[in-house]
């Protein structure tokens, strides 16, 4: 008989620093000694275990790597818990009778049909650091504060591409000798109006604003990660994402609803009208027997999920399910809205309405709060729980 598989390692933690601007979360939370990260790694080996075992290794072995795979791993397993506790009978990965692939979910309802759900995270083109080369400055950066722990916060915006390796300690040293001055003129807590400091190499660089300074002292130092230019905005990303997930399995034999993980969480309600609809200002119309008639489109406005510049499309897609970015340590209160398709009569499972709901009603869209994540979850008050902060002199 073998030892049941775990997301995480057994082993002594005595990790007791903040996340590294580019450690790994995976990385970081496995090794924390925080009381808070014990928590949040005790809850996911619990729904890991309610995990279908014929599915669990591959989704342990994405839950171990990268940012990426980690946050998709991450956000199958939450969604598996949620579908559990809601009684929707979740199948993972099913076989479709007709379309294309395997959805990543079958719900069952109680009562009423099922549906198949395709889960996607969502990031916004450019923000995340993705060369090891710009990384490797970042992490030389954020060592300055673990050799000398700092209240000062940082931003960075970095523009171009690096082509070689650029001198490390010598863009280190600028920094540290700039972040001396930085300290003296800006020496009690509050906002700081310092010159920022630009540091390059080849077409590449990296641009660094003070911009608070905190009575606590910490061992990291971006606090706002670096930015690209040329960055697309949310509801782009949003619309981009919705209409991959909607063509990705063809014509199936039962509704699809795609549930979509935002990575920054602080997408609005105007990026999530936009992606569905093309319009920041939507008007409904009705016909005699209630049904919701296409608006009419401007000329300017791009194609969404549910709207082209030809009408409605993608009746195969019943609901869109927004979660405004979560994670492990906000499972307890995150965000979340299914926005209900509003030109066909849409065939939505009565307890994920309990997520909370968007619909069309009396010609207007009506917003309405759902259950608490908390409760649902049973994730105590004050989840996750303390932070044992670094201790400095």
């Amino acid at each position: 008989m073998t030892d049941r598989l775990t997301l995480f390692d057994d082993i002594e933690r005595t990790l007791q620093r903040h996340k590294q601007q580019t450690q790994p979360s995976f990385d970081f939370l496995n090794r924390s000694a925080w009381p808070a990260c014990y928590n949040m790694r005790d809850a996911l080996e619990q729904w890991f275990a309610e995990y279908p075992d014929d599915e669990g290794k591959d989704l342990r072995a994405r839950f171990r790597k990268s940012d990426q795979n980690h946050d998709s791993a991450f956000f199958e397993l939450f969604l598996q818990e949620v579908f559990r506790r809601l009684g929707l009978a979740p199948r993972v990965h099913p076989k479709p009778s007709t379309g294309r692939g395997r959805p990543d979910f079958l719900i069952n309802p109680r009562n009423g049909n099922a549906a198949y759900v395709e889960a996607n995270v969502v990031g916004v083109t450019g923000f995340m650091v993705e060369d090891p080369r710009e990384q490797a400055v970042l992490e030389a950066i954020d060592k300055l504060a673990i050799a000398q722990p700092t209240g000062i916060r940082l931003r960075a915006h970095s523009r171009g591409k690096l082509t070689a390796s650029p001198p490390i300690r010598r863009i280190r040293n600028k920094i540290g000798r700039w972040l001396d001055d930085v300290d003296r003129d800006f020496p009690r807590p509050g906002s700081i109006n310092a010159k920022p400091i630009t540091v390059g190499h080849g077409d590449w660089s990296l641009t660094l604003t003070a911009y608070y300074r905190s009575d606590r002292l910490t061992d990291r130092l971006i606090h706002l990660p670096p930015g690209k230019g040329g960055a697309s905005t949310k509801d782009a990303a949003l619309r981009k994402n919705s209409l991959e997930k909607a063509k990705q399995h063809g014509e199936l034999e039962h509704p699809l609803i795609i549930a979509m993980n935002t990575m920054d969480g602080f997408q609005k309600t105007e990026d999530e009208m936009a992606a569905l609809f093309g319009s920041a200002q939507v008007d409904w119309y009705e016909d005699a027997s209630g049904n919701v008639l296409v608006p009419p489109l401007l000329p300017h406005e791009p194609d969404s999920l549910w709207r082209s510049r030809s009408g409605n499309r993608y009746s195969r897609v019943h609901g869109v399910l927004f979660f405004r970015g979560v994670w492990p340590w906000n499972a307890h209160d995150a965000v979340s809205y299914l926005y209900v398709n509003p030109y066909i009569k849409a065939d939505i499972p009565d307890e994920l309405l309990r997520l909370g709901s968007a619909r069309v009603r009396d010609g207007q869209m009506k917003w309405e709060k759902g259950i608490h994540l908390g409760d649902l979850l049973e994730l105590p008050d004050g989840w996750p729980g303390d932070l044992t902060r670094p201790t400095f002199n």
